[in-house]
Order: structure tokens, then C-alpha cells, then sequence
């Protein structure tokens, strides 16, 4: 809850529905002290995890999947916006790998459209 920000009258008369401005994003952070990125992952990471299975050793790569958005105003103005992989979930047991992607946009301003276009290896493109 440190992390929440802080939900009181002024932020109910001046800034409600959004997000206090005291919030901080790492009230989304759930990892532990020692399995935290500085910033975000970048996507092409190699894990190493030791006695979490039967194997004993999980040696795996992340694919390098990239993501872009393009937001497109009311007003037709078109702009990049901001999108990180900034969420890594492990299923040892079923041996899966769970990424999130978060992007922040402005909710002030009248938006049309919002695209988002991935690049990926060709490994996982079908033809």
C-alpha cells in the first residue's frame, strides 16, 4: 500500500478517476528484492533458475518480441507511445513464460485509435 499513492479529498475533487500523483508504478511489483529488473526488461534475456524443478536447471531465452504503439488524437495527430515489458511470470511446473507489456497514455486528450504493432523473430512469424 506504500506505493498506492494517496486516495483523499483533494485527490477526489481534482483528480479522480486517474491515479493519485503520488502513485508509483511499483505498487504493480510483486518480485522479490533480488529478482527485480532496473527499469524494464529489454526482451532478449537469458534465465538461468537452479533447483526450481526436477530438471534442476532451467536454462531459457526470452524471444525479443518488441512492441510499438501509435496513438491517434481526435484532433489527427498521430504519436508513439511509450510500451515496456515490464512483467515476467514463470510457470516452472508447466514449464511456461508469461510476458506483459505496459504502456501510459494521455487520458485527458481525445484519442481515436490506439495501434500496436509488434516485430518478432522470424522463428515465430507464420508464413
Amino acid at each position: 500500500l506504500q506505493h498506492a499513492g494517496t486516495y483523499d479529498a483533494t485527490w477526489k475533487e481534482t483528480r479522480a478517476p486517474y491515479l493519485p500523483q503520488d502513485f508509483s508504478f511499483e505498487f504493480y511489483n510483486v518480485a522479490s528484492e533480488g529478482m527485480r529488473f532496473d527499469g524494464f526488461a529489454s526482451g532478449d534475456e537469458v534465465f538461468q533458475l537452479s533447483n526450481l524443478s526436477q530438471e534442476r536447471e532451467l536454462i531459457f531465452g526470452l524471444p525479443r518480441i518488441q512492441l510499438v504503439t501509435l496513438i491517434q488524437f481526435n484532433d489527427g495527430r498521430i504519436i508513439p507511445g511509450p510500451i515496456h515489458l515490464d512483467t515476467i511470470e514463470v510457470e516452472v511446473e508447466r514449464k511456461k513464460v508469461f510476458l506483459q507489456w505496459r504502456g501510459i497514455f494521455p487520458a485527458q486528450i481525445p484519442t481515436r485509435a490506439v495501434e500496436i504493432r509488434m516485430s518478432a523473430p522470424e522463428y515465430m512469424v507464420e508464413a
